[in-house]
């Protein structure tokens, strides 16, 4: 039995002449509509698209494998119907060319074809875990021991800086993280290089990357002591006492507060730091003897609150002056030089020693790959190889599932075998971001998703969303909503989680009497308790257990 389709699944699978975004929520149904999708073009006798002329990219092999399956089984129940169809009966003889696979395996495939292009043996092997890992550590102890002996100042400052005693472990993980994160890019020495620009341009503290989160930090924090203001401000309303003894103080701190936030907000940094320093609220009256007030004790709790906010959480990011920070800014810039130095010759070794081994990791693949379809001129910009346009001209259509956790070097390989990014397929929802530890760039997502219009008809490039939950009641999904929308937002999350955002429930569930969501909050984050996977997991057995007792299940 065929599903049915809602019009915006309909028009993320018929849509034929251009590039899609789907920007598809939890639930609704965006593998299916992928699967059917590359099913109806397979199928399209119209619009002919032969199996080997699609390009599907999947973030697991289970995925991948799950995926040729279903579009086997489709195509084979299909030609059962209609035996003597010639056209099913190519597809599916096209089928297992069909070039349906993870990133790292395309790549890969690129890689071993075209091996006399680069610098590499044609029986290279991947490796990843333990053993990568091994070899970054020798890789990077070597890299330190050339440093140890070259023993310049600005070597002997940085170590004075990150180590403690003999352990340099600080200063290695440091080395490998940055290393890490540049392979994110297309171009890592830009970015290993990028690292040392703060340093070189001599620009102000306020216009500093560091400076502008602090005094976006020290608005927002403002603002939220704005807000507890005015809740003491009611509570004045509601005893005349209280209002007549407390009331100059709650007026005064609302004045000085404003006065910090208009600061923070206009980026005055020097002017902000001496009037936190020089922060003083008045102290509040005195109430008469025995006189007992909730509000009282509420405004009393409040101003504390308000106080440790500025003096404990903001006043510490303003240790310097602008000129301070200046002459921070001169002594850090040859330390941080040498740091760049330490990485770059790391992944010189690192790659000497992989070689050495005729090994390479799933990093390098996808670097090699991209190396083999783009060369960059000196804007740097992309420019196709002869490689690269074969793969434009192999393939209708590119189809990427889990777009929102690809990074800016996949984004480049993408376009790259493209048809100048006219002919894409992205599926993907940003907040099931889940793989920024492997340096998933999900604003990748956002920018494009912003750029584009919706699609109405034949309006390419466009996006659809799908934001119809058929997977949760409404009460789960009504819950995730206000969870979410009190916690989420473009400093916490990368978005704003309002209504654009929020699931649909359209899953058809009979009425029951039992709650359909509660939320468990394990542990205290004041008793410093540190709770575990096998804490989590005890306490969600325990809880199932009693739902299945209670029959609830």
């Amino acid at each position: 039995m065929m599903p049915e389709w809602t019009p915006e699944q309909k028009k993320a699978i018929d849509s034929r002449n251009g590039t899609i975004l789907v920007s598809a929520a939890a639930g609704s149904g965006k593998t299916a509509v992928l699967v059917e999708r590359v099913i109806r073009r397979l199928m399209d006798k119209e619009k002919p698209c032969t199996a080997d002329k699609l390009l599907i990219v999947t973030f697991t092999r289970a995925a991948t494998q799950q995926m040729r399956e279903r579009i086997f089984k489709a195509i084979s129940d299909e030609l059962r119907k209609n035996p003597s169809d010639e056209h099913l009966k190519r597809q599916l003889m096209l089928l297992p060319f069909a070039k349906i696979s993870t990133i790292d395996s395309f790549c890969n495939d690129i890689v071993r074809s075209n091996f006399h292009e680069l610098e590499i043996s044609p029986d290279y092997k991947l490796i990843e875990g333990v053993q990568l890992e091994l070899l970054k550590n020798d890789a990077v102890n070597k890299t330190l021991d050339e440093f140890y002996a070259e023993n310049s100042p600005e070597f002997c400052e940085l170590i004075n800086i990150l180590v403690k005693g003999t352990d340099d472990s600080l200063l290695a993980g440091l080395i490998k993280t940055l290393h890490n994160h540049s392979k994110a890019f297309a171009r890592p020495e830009m970015c290993i290089d990028s690292f040392a620009l703060p340093y070189r341009n001599n620009e102000p503290l306020s216009e500093s990357p560091w400076g502008r989160i602090i005094l976006k930090y020290a608005a927002d924090v403002m603002v939220k002591c704005g807000s507890l203001i005015s809740n003491m401000a009611a509570c004045l309303e509601k005893d005349e006492i209280v209002n007549e003894k407390y009331g100059a103080c709650v007026r005064d701190m609302a004045s000085q507060v404003g006065e910090l936030g208009q600061l923070a907000e206009k980026r005055e940094w020097d002017s902000l730091r001496e009037a936190l320093y020089s922060l003083k609220f008045p102290s509040l009256g005195r109430l008469p003897r025995g006189y007992d007030s909730p509000e009282a004790e509420f405004i009393k709790k409040q101003k504390k609150n308000i106080s440790e906010q500025i003096s404990k959480k903001l006043l510490p990011f303003f240790c310097v002056t602008e000129n301070e920070h200046k002459d921070d800014m001169r002594y850090f810039k040859p330390i941080v030089e040498k740091l760049i130095g330490l990485v770059r010759r790391y992944d010189e070794i690192l790659w000497e020693e992989k070689k050495k081994i005729n090994s390479v990791d799933f990093s390098d693949i996808t670097h090699l790959a991209l190396k083999l379809l783009v060369s960059f001129d000196e804007n740097g910009n992309a420019v196709k190889t002869d490689l690269a346009r074969e793969f434009s001209e192999r393939f209708d259509e590119i189809l990427v599932d889990e777009f929102q956790d690809i990074n800016e070097l996949q984004s480049t390989l993408f376009s790259a075998v493209s048809k100048n990014d006219g002919n894409m397929f992205m599926v993907g929802d940003v907040k099931q971001s889940i793989y920024r530890f492997r340096q998933a760039m999900p604003e990748i997502f956002l920018k494009r998703r912003e750029a584009l219009e919706d699609y109405i008809d034949d309006n390419y490039p466009a996006k659809i969303t799908l934001d119809r939950n058929f997977r949760s009641r409404a009460g789960v999904t009504e819950n995730i909503n206000f969870v979410f929308n009190q916690l989420m937002s473009e400093d916490a999350g990368g978005l704003e989680y309002d209504e654009k955002e929020s699931l649909v429930a359209a899953a058809n569930y009979e009425e029951c009497s039992f709650p359909q969501a509660e939320l468990h909050i394990i542990g205290s984050f004041d008793d410093g308790t540190h709770i575990t996977r096998e804490i989590e997991a005890q306490h969600i057995a325990e809880t199932i257990n009693s739902i299945i007792k209670e029959g609830m299940a």
